[in-house]
């Protein structure tokens, strides 16, 4: 399955480098994540560093697992 994450900075001004994490449920592994995102095994998670969003702006991330136990 994919997944997407939706960030928006509805302000009026730019946010500083944005990091956002997700965990990954036991069953399932990361096949494929956009923007740079990076799986850690230890947590189970997926992290991406962001520059940050302009002022009203708007990001997706997407996540693509596959289940690896029935």
């Amino acid at each position: 399955p994919a997944y997407q994450i939706d960030l928006s900075n509805p302000g009026t001004a730019a946010t500083d480098p944005v990091n956002v994490w997700t965990v990954i449920p036991e069953g399932f592994e990361v096949v494929q994540a956009s923007d740079g995102g990076a799986f850690n095994a230890t947590s189970r998670s997926v992290g991406w560093k962001l520059s940050g969003l302009t002022a009203g702006g708007s990001k997706a991330l997407t996540l693509k697992l596959r289940s690896v136990a029935p």
